[in-house]
């Protein structure tokens, strides 16, 4: 919630947070028990992450937001 405080007193406009997780070592093996492909959407490799980029940017392009006087 702090963040998002600071953010709505300083960000003009306010951006979306995302949670991402990056691996630098292009061998890390990403392994899950879980059928969670939410959380598996999240976590990718660092060669990967342009295109993870260009996801976000692309779900996000439409303002949703507006500031409030």
């Amino acid at each position: 919630m702090q963040l998002t405080d600071w953010l709505l007193e300083h960000a003009e406009p306010l951006k979306p947070i995302v949670d991402l997780v990056i691996f630098t070592n292009p061998s890390v093996v990403i392994k899950s028990n879980h059928n969670n492909n939410q959380m598996l959407s999240r976590v990718t490799i660092s060669e990967h992450l342009p295109e993870k980029l260009e996801q976000l940017q692309a779900s996000y392009s439409v303002e949703k937001l507006t500031k409030m006087t």
